[in-house]
């Protein structure tokens, strides 16, 4: 049971495949770092049920596909790292909602 988990650090590995749409069940997480590694697809839209997510660095991947509205949700965040990917589209609206970021 991972309800109270509130940081996820793999970063710097060889992980591959998807980001799991599960990932926004973890509603306790402050930090989530998945950068340099080999994800792939899109950003799920449910990273947006992660209320208080403060820092996610999912950079250096191969994500691709549109950064998902849900992004906005995420009103605690002060740290954004997204570069080093395949994002297409434009960078939603709602990335305005981010009062707090600050990287």
């Amino acid at each position: 049971n991972l309800a109270h988990l509130q940081q996820i650090d793999l970063s710097v590995n060889q992980l591959s495949g998807p980001i799991p749409d599960s990932i926004g069940n973890l509603d306790q997480l402050s930090s989530l770092f998945l950068g340099n590694n080999q994800f792939s697809g899109p950003i799920p839209d449910s990273i947006g049920n992660l209320a208080h997510l403060q820092q996610i660095d999912l950079s250096v991947n191969q994500l691709s596909g549109p950064i998902p509205d849900s992004i906005g949700n995420l009103d605690q965040l002060s740290s954004l790292f997204l570069g080093n990917n395949q994002f297409s589209g434009p960078i939603p609206d709602s990335i305005g909602n981010l009062a707090h970021l600050q990287q």
